[in-house]
């Protein structure tokens, strides 16, 4: 069952990762008031790719994780990290 609480989170934080560059927060937040340098470093176009981009990995790994999980117990195996059953 963690498996699956941490592919779920996985998913849930790429798809924030993914979706929070082009929120206005990503604008105006304190960190980028605070030192003017990262503020600037945050308004270009290639900080948000990369931002989506590590976004994007997350939710992929999250779900193929997800995938396995739920693929193996479908089948009755056990899945990845199940303690065996005594």
């Amino acid at each position: 069952m963690t498996r699956v609480f941490i592919a779920v989170y996985l998913i849930e934080a790429g798809l924030i990762l993914a979706w929070s560059p082009w929120t206005a927060w990503w604008r105006r937040n304190y960190f980028a008031d605070v030192v003017p340098q990262l503020g600037v470093l945050m308004g270009t176009q290639g900080m948000r790719a990369a931002v989506v981009t590590i976004g994007v990995l997350t939710v992929v790994v999250g779900a193929a994780d997800l995938w396995m999980v739920l693929s193996r117990r479908f089948r009755g195996g056990p899945a990845p990290g199940d303690a065996p059953k005594v």
